[in-house]
């Protein structure tokens, strides 16, 4: 029984990793229940066996991206560093990953994909955050950070990088992009109540 599960959840997996594909190839609008069908090579019992909607596939999908961009930036974490080092470095590697593949992401912030792009914003929420909120907690051991809501201080700081500095979503100007930046990282500060002022962007 338990081996049975195991194969169910790895095909799944498997699945999963190939309709994040064809979300790239197709959008999300034009990725139709057909298509992805054919792009898997199974049949529709098989889909449903699987999946109850092309929704609950999407957002599994999106979950196990984001899932497996977790696993990469505590790989690169170094928990013998101090919380304040530790956040910025997961910063700047969350900034790195997520960015290096050019062409997925003007496929993500392509105007037919504004519901997919939607789901990603969540999704980076909801599963990036308990690790953002583990170094936050250390801030707060340390002495370093001072809030009773590491969670919901994750969960927020991600919101606002994930939406509000979002340029292709807003369409600001390359001009005021800085000034943005700076405002955030001095609205994270406080709501951190960081005893020393962290550069989240800066090198």
């Amino acid at each position: 029984m338990a081996r049975t599960k195991k194969n169910f959840e790895h095909k799944k997996s498997d699945l999963l990793i190939q309709i994040w594909e064809v979300l790239m190839q197709y959008g999300y609008e034009k990725m139709t229940l057909p298509i992805i069908i054919k792009e898997l090579g199974i049949s529709r019992g098989a889909f449903y066996h699987y999946f109850q909607s092309k929704e609950e596939c999407v957002d599994e999908a999106v979950k196990l991206f984001v899932e497996n961009a977790v696993v990469e930036l505590k790989a690169k974490d170094n928990k013998t560093l101090s919380a304040d080092v530790r956040l910025k470095m997961a910063v700047q590697n969350s900034i790195n990953l997520f960015h290096q593949n050019q062409e997925q992401n003007m496929t993500i912030n392509q105007p037919e994909n504004a519901i997919f792009h939607q789901k990603l914003m969540i999704g980076l929420t909801k599963y990036l955050s308990p690790y953002f909120a583990e170094i936050i907690e250390q801030g707060v051991e340390e002495k370093f950070f001072h809030t009773y809501y590491p969670l919901e201080m994750a969960e927020m700081f991600l919101t606002l990088s994930n939406f509000y500095l979002d340029k292709d979503l807003f369409h600001w100007d390359t001009e005021s992009i800085p000034h943005k930046i700076t405002a955030y990282e001095e609205l994270l500060n406080k709501g951190l109540g960081t005893n020393k002022y962290i550069g989240f962007f800066s090198e």
